[in-house]
């Protein structure tokens, strides 16, 4: 079967639903064609998938039409992340692409290239959700007066956006049950047709996983799985309320972060505990002691990918929900600082 995998950006190891769902198709022997926008720095991602029979049509910017870009998103009725990705040169590739390929069905991957679907015409168009982001939104507005104020400038258009897929999209999936009900309650306040929203667990990719055999870890280390969004505000949680309850008990424990640490934690003064280990380092996952996901459901993704190595995860109940697990095994549940330290 041919598909047309739409994105956002170029599937990479990294973004790993997409990835995940993109190499399951391709396993299956789909013929599978990507169109997304490009980024500096992906040439890399293109050739790993080329060299994968995974064809890539990638659509460059330039800083112009970048601009525009962003004045088009900030005047615009939908989300930021949606309207900054529906540029002119991307749907008029996904138009030329549709009316020249015999494809059997469209993949539209993600909130972010939601509002592509507009370039597709006719063809049957399945749309991965994902995480709802309103969801998303309106619990981080409940984290203090200056998560409430960001998720204020989003909220009101991401939630008429989600509200509205069902106007767009017959066939709609999403990555956990919670997400699915949010989904599907959005659609019937904003009045819109409510398909069946299947719920369609995140694969991980084969080659993404770290053997925890051959693995040597890091003993006394926890890593933080934490979306891009959200690991900011993670980290400090962790470092305010759990860490110390930890290391009262245990001094030699470090917290790993996947990625930049908050400017608090940046200061000469700061905790060594708590290491940056850069955002790009899937080894970290197969290396760490234990894994902590203390976030919503949208963090669920790079839980998935701690199991999938083989690390130990204490997650959030609605992490666990997620992904239909918590047996006392792999996976403890802990919501509350103290439970999350004890679990430790």
């Amino acid at each position: 079967m041919r598909l047309l995998f739409v994105c956002a950006e170029v599937p990479t190891p990294q973004h790993i639903r997409s990835y995940g769902i993109l190499q399951a198709l391709a396993g299956r022997g789909h013929q599978i064609t990507v169109v997304c926008n490009v980024a500096p720095g992906t040439h890399h991602a293109i050739a790993d998938l080329w060299e994968r029979g995974i064809h890539v049509l990638a659509v460059a910017q330039g800083q112009n039409e970048q601009r525009r870009s962003m004045v088009r998103a900030l005047t615009s009725r939908l989300p930021l992340a949606v309207a900054s990705v529906c540029n002119p040169r991307l749907l008029a590739s996904i138009r030329d692409e549709v009316a020249s390929g015999d494809y059997a069905v469209a993949h539209i991957s993600g909130l972010a290239a939601s509002g592509l679907g507009q370039a597709l015409g006719d063809m049957p168009t399945v749309l991965d959700a994902g995480t709802c982001a309103s969801l998303t939104l309106n619990r981080r507005s409940r984290e203090g007066w200056q998560q409430s104020i960001r998720a204020a400038l989003g909220i009101v258009r991401t939630r008429r956006h989600e509200g509205e897929y069902g106007a767009t999209y017959r066939r709609i999936i999403a990555s956990s049950p919670d997400d699915a009900w949010a989904l599907a309650m959005l659609a019937g306040h904003y009045g819109t047709h409510s398909p069946g929203i299947h719920v369609v667990p995140t694969p991980i990719a084969p080659d993404a996983q770290v053997s925890s055999i051959l693995t040597l870890r890091e003993q006394e280390s926890l890593l933080l799985c934490s979306d891009k969004a959200s690991r900011a505000q993670a980290t400090l949680r962790l470092a305010e309320s759990v860490m110390p309850q930890i290391w009262r008990q245990r001094a030699d424990v470090k917290l790993l972060v996947a990625g930049p640490l908050p400017a608090p934690l940046r200061r000469s003064s700061a905790e060594p505990r708590i290491i940056s280990i850069g955002s790009n380092n899937p080894q970290a996952v197969g290396r760490a002691t234990i894994a902590l996901a203390p976030d919503g459901s949208e963090s669920a993704d790079s839980a998935l990918h701690a199991l999938s190595c083989g690390t130990p995860l204490i997650a959030s109940h609605m992490i666990g929900r997620a992904l239909a697990g918590g047996d006392g095994r792999t996976m403890l549940l802990a919501d509350e600082p103290t439970k999350q330290a004890r679990a430790v």
